[in-house]
């Protein structure tokens, strides 16, 4: 602690800048984010010694883990504290005291030893408040990494959620620190701690790759706004509080330019809470399924192709009498010179030539009268031919696929491979300008394929939290937006709520993905009840539950409580 100290009141004594040069703003940032951490550090140090002797050094070194590493002041001395996202940290995590050495694995290659000593400690206030050896390899004393564990699982809590840095478990470590261009698919009972686990993963991604990932960047996709409130702490915790934090209808609504309302969902849950006889039959060509389906992705796909070939309007330009533009001259610059841009850019450069086009022409000699009766003329028959190509816009477009509004000259081939009851709903929708959760990744993917993605759209890293809710279409979508498949995606087959538009199998969201640039994690341990509830909870669960996984309890026992009916 005195070390933190001297560095605080170090970097304390130096005033702070509030000039106009640049270079000494971006050093007075890095004093403060400094300042910032080290006060945190001065608080709590570390939570974790770790006493490790790599192969073929003959000492031991004592390794202290922290939430903030800190640096000693001497220049290439060992890390007074480790920060717990460091390779050497995983050591803390990964290592259960059964195995005769430890390996991990660091930028020069995998690294070997033995560990002699791992050791809790909570410290608070920078007061020592707990200490327990969880492995001491000189002692014949039994391990207590569950005592522990229960120890901080028992203490006060409040509704949000908290950094798991100090109580962070083997399997949970593993997913936190798999490769950054990974599709993850987390199945976690309910109480596993995925969420938390994937916050942590934001935090070692920002660390371990600091160079090519920005929190900036990176989007995590809740189910609502209730639940973004309940993780809201936990980011700045974790040094990642710049990370946006969407719902996908708030995402998709934006980025199409949209502001109206979506319909209201609780009248098709309460469809789907009917009673067996009155509900209906649940399978792939119900509206939601199918919205939500990669064939609908593939139809979509497949019209705006065969598009492209009756985009240019079927007549010859004149901007007036006596100069012609040929159809099959535009022809040629829509299909071939910008074929590798996407429709409405097509269009976009296309009429920027035409327009040049007339420039030059007009540049031709002529008497100034005619000259200015051929702009005139040009102005008004140029803006009636670009009404004559297609209105590359998303919700219009979506309307001419269920034949609400006119154009898009969709094949009845195409028209027949939608399911005859979707087609009848949506068109009724979109009549009445009604806009359903299960119609934004197709309008989202409309817009992609004639707009394309902007620089600034792309994401470093997307986590999405309760994605049993989501469909294979959404994260199809969401595929294009994030670079190298860098996904955390999480949730609990058995905590669906939207059943009649998620996934019903985790597989129908890893065969997405390349094979080797996706894995699939189970977390089946549940640190959030008590043994008798989980054993309670996993009794009705049984009956009904898709994944066949349930959960399994910590071994922490509670006092039975018995509740007055209110009947």
């Amino acid at each position: 602690m005195k070390e933190v100290d001297s560095q605080l009141e170090r970097l304390q004594n130096i005033p702070v800048y509030t000039g106009h040069d640049f270079t000494e703003q971006v050093l007075e940032a890095g004093r403060e984010e400094r300042r910032t951490a080290l006060s945190k550090s001065a608080q709590q140090p570390y939570f974790g010694r770790l006493d490790f002797e790599e192969q073929g050094s003959g000492a031991r070194k004592p390794l202290y883990i922290g939430k903030i590493g800190v640096d000693r002041e001497e220049v290439g001395e060992h890390p007074l504290v480790i920060d717990w996202r460091a390779p050497v940290a995983s050591l803390f995590y990964s290592f259960t005291g059964g195995e005769a050495s430890a390996t991990y694995e660091a930028p020069e290659g995998l690294i070997e030893g033995l560990v002699y000593l791992k050791r809790n400690v909570v410290i608070r206030q920078r007061i020592l408040e707990r200490v327990a050896d969880t492995y001491n390899r000189d002692s014949d004393q039994p391990a207590v990494s569950d005592e522990f564990l229960v120890y901080r699982l028992g203490e006060n809590k409040d509704n949000k959620l908290r950094d798991i840095v100090s109580t962070i478990q083997a399997e949970q470590d593993q997913i936190i620190r798999a490769a950054r261009n990974t599709a993850l698919i987390i199945q976690g009972v309910a109480g596993s701690g995925k969420t938390t686990v994937a916050l942590h993963r934001l935090a070692f991604l920002l660390y371990q790759y600091k160079e090519q990932v920005s929190a900036e960047k990176m989007v995590i996709f809740a189910p609502n706004h209730m639940f973004l409130d309940y993780i809201s702490d936990v980011l700045p915790e974790l040094g990642v509080g710049d990370i946006q934090q969407r719902t996908f209808p708030d995402w998709a609504m934006n980025l199409l330019g949209l502001d109206q309302p979506l319909a209201d969902t609780s009248e098709t849950l309460n469809t789907w809470f009917e009673t067996p006889d009155a509900r209906p039959e649940l399978n792939d060509d119900v509206l939601g399924r199918y919205k939500g389906s990669i064939r609908f992705m593939e139809l979509i796909r497949e019209w705006l192709s065969g598009m492209e070939e009756e985009s240019v309007p079927d007549m010859d330009f004149s901007p007036w009498d006596g100069a012609v533009l040929r159809k099959a001259e535009i022809e040629n610059w829509f299909g071939e010179e910008y074929k590798h841009y996407p429709l409405a850019k097509r269009k976009e450069r296309v009429m920027a030539r035409i327009h040049r086009w007339i420039e030059m022409e007009l540049k031709k000699p002529s008497p100034e009268a005619v000259r200015k009766e051929r702009k005139k003329k040009a102005a008004t028959r140029e803006k009636a031919y670009a009404k004559k190509w297609p209105q590359y816009e998303p919700l219009t477009l979506y309307k001419q696929l269920f034949k609400v509004v006119k154009g898009g000259s969709v094949p009845a081939s195409l028209s027949a491979l939608i399911p005859k009851l979707v087609m009848k709903q949506t068109a009724a929708d979109l009549k009445q300008d009604i806009i359903r959760e299960e119609d934004l990744p197709a309008l989202v993917y409309i817009h992609t394929l004639v707009h394309d993605i902007e620089g600034s759209e792309r994401f470093d890293h997307i986590v999405i939290d309760e994605a049993q809710d989501f469909s294979p279409f959404h994260v199809a979508l969401l595929d294009q937006f994030v670079k190298g498949h860098s996904f955390t995606i999480l949730g609990d087959l058995s905590q669906g709520i939207h059943e009649y538009r998620g996934v019903h199998a985790w597989d129908e969201m890893s065969s997405l993905f390349p094979e080797e640039q996706n894995a699939y994690f189970a977390l089946t341990r549940s640190y959030r009840s008590t043994m008798e509830i989980i054993d309670y909870a996993n009794t009705i669960l049984e009956r009904g539950v898709k994944s066949g996984i349930t959960a399994i309890p910590v071994f922490r026992s509670g006092d039975p409580t018995i509740a007055p009916s209110p009947f």
